[in-house]
Parts: C-alpha cells; structure tokens; sequence
C-alpha cells in the first residue's frame, strides 16, 4: 500500500504555489535579506513536512513487520488517516500562499515578513511574528462583514492594535541584526549592513526623549533604548551564535527595581 497518486499531485501542486508566492513577494516587498523568507518558509513548511513522513514511513514500517491477522487493515486505516492529516496540512499551505500575497503594498505586512526574512530571535519569537501574520490577514478578510456581532469586531480590532504595537519594535530589532561586525581579517563591510552608532541612529529616529546606547558583551550585541517621555527602557539583544534550542531552555526574569518597566528583544 502506498500513497494514492491524486495526495501526490496535490502536494506537489500545494507546495509549488506556496513556492510561487514566496519568490513573488520576495521580488516584490523590500526585505533586507532576500533569500531570508525563502529560508524561513523552507524550514517551516517542508523540513516538517520531510520530518511528517519519515515518522509515517517509521510508523508504517513497524506496523508492517508485525504478523497478525489484522496487519492489512491496520496499514489501510494507516494510510487513510496520513491522507487525511496530509490533507488537512495542504489546505494551510494553500492558506498561507494566498496570505502571503497579501503583503505587497502593505506596511504592517511587508514589517512581519521583514522581521521573519532576518531570522530575528527564537523560534517563540518568530511563531508569534507568524501568528500574528496570519490574524492581521484574517481580520483584514473580514472588513466586508461588519456586520458581525460587536463582541467579535471588538476582539479582533484589539488584536489589530496589539499587533500595530509589536511592529515598531520588530523593525528596531531589525536594525541591530544589520550590525556590521568585524573580524580580524579585515572583511569589507558589507552592503546593507550598519555602524553601531547607524544602529543607534536608526532605532532613535525622529522620536524625542529617546537615546539609544549601543554595547557588546562576549557574544552580544545589545542596544538599550531609553525613553524619558514614558519612563521605560527597551532592551535589544542580538545572539546569533546562539542555539536557543538546546542552551536557552527557558529564560525568567524576576520583578524587581531594576528590571520593573524594561522590555525585551532579542
């Protein structure tokens, strides 16, 4: 027994698409790292996918090699079930190709994809990010039904600010992972790539009573931003050689007066 034919045509054709719109808006929204989406989607979406078959195949082996009477309806109830969990994981493919073409000439869009194109911060961190993506463009859909109960407008225009809110510091972020750092060999600066006091710069802007306060500790890079107008400290730390998977098992932090008021970005 095997997959049928029509699930690999299916597949070939879900995937296909969502390739499509990833190269179309790659080609089409100003990401600083152009291959950087392509990457992301990669992993996202086909490594799992590649990771779903190879414990199927696992799974089905298994069943295989047992001798009982019941082996053959066993592998078919098998295959019915990983048809149809295939299935329902082609639909959010499809899903996710038609959202990603929605963030051409959409600046809240084209930011989150900005951020996941750079690879910013842990895997949490990005799911959030996608999360988010993906409501920002289901409340966009809704517009056309306004006409919906208030409760439900009301959540969802909440979750619309919440996300407006996280963008900003998304895209300082965004500045201290263009940090140029160099190296004894002398490498050339490459393009796109900042200055610390360009990332310094950058994140203040045109904002007044803001500083920013670049520093470098071991592995590194943090940019502490200081606002005087509301009180409070934004902390942006950039940890590339990091495996947050396997040395950040969990990161608490602990209320206190030092820490009261600071928010984290790494």
């Amino acid at each position: 027994m095997s997959i049928s034919g029509a699930v690999r045509a299916n597949t070939c054709a879900a995937y296909r698409r969502l390739l499509s719109a990833v190269k179309q808006v790659t080609r089409d929204c100003p990401l600083h790292r152009e291959d950087g989406l392509t990457r992301y989607v990669a992993f996202r979406f086909f490594d799992a996918a590649e990771q779903n078959r190879r414990r199927y195949l696992k799974l089905r082996e298994g069943a295989a090699a047992q001798i009982n009477k019941g082996r053959r309806k066993k592998l078919r109830d098998m295959e019915v079930q990983y048809e149809r969990f295939i299935a329902k994981e082609l639909q959010t493919v499809r899903e996710v190709a038609g959202q990603i073409l929605l963030a051409p000439g959409n600046r809240a869009l084209t930011s989150m994809l900005q951020v996941l194109a750079a690879g910013v911060g842990n895997s949490h961190y990005q799911q959030t990010i996608e999360r988010n993506y993906l409501r920002y463009c289901q409340f966009e859909s809704k517009k056309v039904e306004r006409n919906e109960a208030e409760e439900e407008a009301t959540a969802e225009r909440q979750n619309r600010i919440m996300q407006h809110a996280l963008i900003p510091y998304g895209e300082r972020l965004l500045f201290l992972h263009r940090l140029d750092v160099k190296n004894d060999t002398g490498d050339v600066q490459e393009p796109g790539s900042l200055t610390s006091w360009q990332v310094t710069e950058a994140i203040v802007g045109t904002r007044s009573g803001v500083s920013a306060h670049y520093m470098s500790h071991g592995r590194e890079d943090v940019v502490v931003e200081v606002d005087e107008t509301y009180n409070k400290q934004i902390v942006y730390v950039r940890c590339e050689t990091y495996d947050w998977s396997r040395e950040v098992e969990r990161v608490e932090i602990i209320e206190s007066e030092e820490v009261r008021g600071t928010i984290f970005h790494a």
